[in-house]
């Protein structure tokens, strides 16, 4: 043999014992590295499945809350609207109060001066009895003497 065709038969033989030795040395961690990519691309749909459903349980809690913010802004509508009614009419009965007191007002001050009259006749009544009979008595006293 010649010393190029023994050189190229031990480089050969060389890679072919480095070769089967990272084949062999190496193929519980390639095996192991390799097999935990397949079952990640295998698990792949799974988890793409999961994410759905949580996507889908997201977006139907978002639009439970949507509702939930419209009825809510309705109510604050329509409790608005309540308050203006209500502000409204506690306005009307406030001037309701005010004219019933403005009549109470009236009708005391009319009782009060009919009550005055009422007193005036009746002390001018007595007044003149009491007047008469002194001028009476007076008479007869000076009559007499």
């Amino acid at each position: 043999m010649s010393v190029t065709k023994r050189r190229t038969l031990r480089a050969a033989a060389l890679g072919l014992i480095a070769a089967l030795g990272f084949l062999t040395g190496g193929t519980q961690t390639a095996e192991a590295g390799l097999y935990d990519r397949v079952k990640d691309i295998f698990e792949l749909p799974g988890e793409v499945d999961k994410l759905k459903e949580e996507y889908g349980k997201v977006k139907g809690s978002y639009d439970d809350a949507l509702k939930e913010l419209d009825s809510y802004r309705q109510m604050q509508e329509k409790l608005l609207e309540d308050n203006a009614r209500l502000a409204e009419q506690n306005r009307l009965l406030a001037e309701t109060v005010q004219s019933l007191k403005k009549a109470e007002e009236s009708r005391s001050r009319s009782s009060s001066r009919i009550q005055r009259m009422i007193w005036t006749v009746v002390l001018l009544g007595a007044g003149y009895v009491i007047l008469t009979r002194v001028a009476r008595y007076v008479m007869r006293a000076r009559s007499r003497n």
